[in-house]
């Protein structure tokens, strides 16, 4: 358990960081890799896959 706060932040911050990096260069290459007719359609599969891929592993790496 984390007890001080600016260890916990700075650690965020990185996490953050990294993860809007991902987000936003997957985003890129979506569209760059789709037609704007299946653009939507790409987008969504990703939307579900990612969701599906929460709901069932969320909880297993919750209990490690």
């Amino acid at each position: 358990m984390q007890t001080e706060w600016i260890p916990l932040m700075v650690w965020l911050s990185i996490c953050g960081f990294f993860r809007g990096c991902c987000l936003s260069n997957f985003t890129l290459t979506i569209s760059e890799c789709c037609t704007l007719e299946k653009l939507p359609a790409a987008f969504g599969l990703h939307m579900v896959a990612k969701g599906l891929f929460v709901l069932i592993l969320g909880p297993v790496v919750g209990n490690i």
